[in-house]
């Protein structure tokens, strides 16, 4: 028999403002990084946060980050190769630039990068490689964004992906040890959803994509890789009882 025992329970209030969770993560030394986004309740003023906690829960520090996003909230977190963070922060601006921020296990910010992937492109998820990060979200338009950076945050390359008809945003990726990267998403066409798996080369080009739906809304929004191999993808689909299913 298999028990589930509840290791804390803490809250980290603030007066005067409510604060939201959008990202969590363990560190390699214990520690627990969380990020989202705080709104003052008397001028309903955002600002991006990230905590950092303690194994067993206890607030170690908390940090907001405002001056230089528009609409600013941490939509990812994780450890960088060298214990620090890297954090995706969402920023919508006019001239399409998204960014991408490292911080220190103090909470000091040591980097900004700013991508112009083009209008209203927005990075929603941030995976670390050998070599630097995998960044994805939804790109110009109705399309789908991957982005590839070196480990100082500089861009080595940007893909849009579109398809006709549909509008795209890509979740969760993984990076092979010869540097190929896979990503998951979803496709929306015809007023229905479908998960969608794509390969790209080490250099960005696409090498095959797949698709998997029914005629009710799919999704797939996580990938992992297995021992054997091959890869777990996951996400919900719609069924035919009218209720949504892993």
């Amino acid at each position: 028999k298999t028990t589930c025992q509840q290791f804390f329970q803490n809250y980290y209030p603030r007066s005067g403002y409510a604060f939201s969770i959008n990202t969590i993560s363990q560190l390699p030394g214990g520690q627990i990084a969380i990020g989202g986004q705080q709104t003052a309740d008397a001028t309903g003023q955002k600002t991006a946060m990230a905590l950092l906690l303690s194994e067993s829960g206890t607030l170690l520090w908390a940090q907001e980050y405002g001056d230089f996003f528009s609409l600013p909230a941490i939509m990812d977190l994780a450890p960088a190769p060298d214990g620090k963070l890297v954090v995706v922060v969402n920023l919508v601006v006019d001239n399409g630039n998204t960014g991408l921020a490292k911080i220190d296990l103090n909470g000091n910010l040591e980097w900004v990068r700013f991508f112009n992937a083009g209008s209203n492109a927005q990075v929603l998820r941030v995976r670390p490689t050998g070599t630097g990060y995998i960044l994805t979200g939804t790109g110009p338009g109705t399309s789908a964004l991957i982005l590839k950076t070196d480990l100082n945050g500089v861009q080595s390359w940007s893909v849009s992906i579109s398809a006709p008809g549909a509008s795209m945003t890509l979740h969760q990726t993984w990076s092979d040890p010869l540097g190929g990267v896979y990503a998951v998403g979803t496709l929306l066409q015809n007023g229905f959803t479908d998960g969608i798996v794509l390969k790209f080369s080490p250099a960005g080009t696409l090498d095959w994509s797949r698709r998997y739906g029914s005629s009710e809304n799919d999704a797939l929004t996580e990938l992992a890789p297995t021992a054997d191999g091959q890869l777990l993808a996951g996400g919900n689909t719609f069924g035919v009882d009218n209720f949504n299913k892993g």
